[in-house]
């Protein structure tokens, strides 16, 4: 598995500085004064790549781990609150990139199917490889994995979002045909622009439409979508040529696709990728979106409210100004209020924390989920919510043999003040 140092250090910047399973066994335990519970998970040795997803009715988890010598394989189960389902497999096979940053993904869609990506070497260079969607069909079996673009360069395509679109899929994903590797440099990541293009695909697997939405995107930061009541939204971290990486969105309903237009102005100006990407949750037309941002020498996690559908935003809401690390996630719980979580700091060790919005305005202190949380290049941690509870997904590696395994915790409604 090919390690964070060989695939963004040399070129982005770091961010400053079985049937049914039994019950999901559960301790408590008391960390910086906040109980949460963790909640058994059923993954395998050297698991990583988490990503959470609910459709309402269940929480769904999906993850990477080994599948013998060279190979991985893309897992995923589903919890109702209480109980594990059985864990199945998308696919598997070698020469899979496997990363902290690009992660794959498992989701429901409405009609009872499921859908996948994940991400396979397509070049001798680290950073070429593609993305490969598949779906299930109506005996819930995975169909063949396709290829939702079709230049058949070797540059890189990943950081995929994906939203069903009445019967259909959206898929969007930084697309990097038109960059230039140097074919004597397996570690280069190339010079040119990075792009964001979208395929929208049917139950079949066949792309119905393929769409460029910016021809000039940060090149390695992972994008975020929601169903809104107007149709789907995704964000995304832009790059003007003069290098302001913002935060930027587009949105898709039945007159198509919009223009791309920036979040907020925070001028960051960064001649490298952070590696730093926004998240989205939406209830109806109301969306909460987060992001982070070192803009003048200032790392800072914020919060924006919209109220139509993403169209516009409210003014910025700082989360946390004291030295964070960003890598976001964002959720709405059942009582309208919404849930940021961070990687950040807390009593002068990283932690990931979480923090209540109610009526645009922060909560008291944040929660702190688990403490000491691994380095950021561990894996970016998850959260979703279901029912009246917040569960949060991350990677932790152990002590004696720093081998990788996804760990959850279920954070109680009372805890978010």
């Amino acid at each position: 598995m090919p390690t964070l140092h060989q695939l963004f250090a040399t070129v982005c910047v770091s961010i400053l500085f079985v049937g049914c399973q039994p019950n999901a066994e559960r301790s408590t335990s008391e960390q910086a004064g906040v109980a949460t519970e963790e909640v058994d998970v059923p993954v395998g040795e050297e698991s990583g790549q988490p990503q959470l997803h609910t459709d309402g009715s269940n929480l769904w988890l999906s993850w990477i781990e080994p599948a013998g010598q060279d190979e991985h394989r893309l897992r995923y189960a589903s919890f109702d609150g209480e109980t594990w389902s059985d864990p199945g497999t998308v696919a598997s096979g070698p020469e899979w990139f496997v990363n902290w940053a690009d992660v794959p993904s498992v989701r429901s869609l409405p009609d009872g199917r499921k859908a996948a990506h994940f991400l396979v070497s397509n070049g001798p260079n680290i950073f070429a490889y593609d993305v490969r969607i598949a779906q299930t069909n109506a005996q819930e079996e995975w169909q063949e994995a396709i290829t939702p673009h079709d230049d058949g360069t070797q540059t890189e395509h990943g950081f995929v979002s994906m939203l069903p679109w009445q019967d259909d899929l959206m898929a969007v994903w930084l697309d990097g045909r038109e960059m230039v590797l140097d074919p004597d440099d397996e570690h280069d990541h190339g010079t040119g622009a990075m792009t964001l293009r979208a395929g929208l695909l049917d139950s079949e697997g066949d792309v119905l439409e393929s769409f460029l939405l910016d021809d000039h995107v940060c090149e390695c930061c992972p994008t975020a979508g929601v169903e809104t009541g107007g149709g789907l939204l995704f964000a995304y971290r832009d790059r003007t040529e003069d290098n302001i990486r913002n935060i930027s969105l587009v949105r898709f309903d039945e007159e198509g696709w919009t223009e791309p237009y920036t979040l907020h102005d925070d001028g960051w100006h960064l001649d490298g990728c952070p590696v730093n990407g926004p998240a989205l949750a939406a209830n109806g037309d109301r969306v909460v979106a987060s992001w982070f941002t070192a803009a003048h020498g200032e790392p800072r996690v914020y919060a924006a409210f919209s109220e139509d559908a993403g169209r516009t935003f409210g003014d910025p809401i700082i989360i946390d100004e004291h030295q964070p690390n960003g890598q976001v996630g964002t959720a709405f719980l059942e009582d309208g209020s919404a849930v940021i979580s961070w990687h950040g700091r807390h009593e002068d060790e990283d932690a990931l924390l979480v923090k209540r919005l109610v009526d645009s305005e922060a909560t008291s202190d944040p929660v702190v989920v688990h403490a000491p949380m691994p380095a950021v290049r561990t894996g970016i941690p998850r959260i979703a919510r279901l029912g009246d509870h917040l569960y949060a997904a991350w990677v932790e590696r152990g002590d004696e043999d720093n081998r990788s395994k996804v760990r959850m915790a279920r954070v109680p409604r009372q805890a978010l003040k």
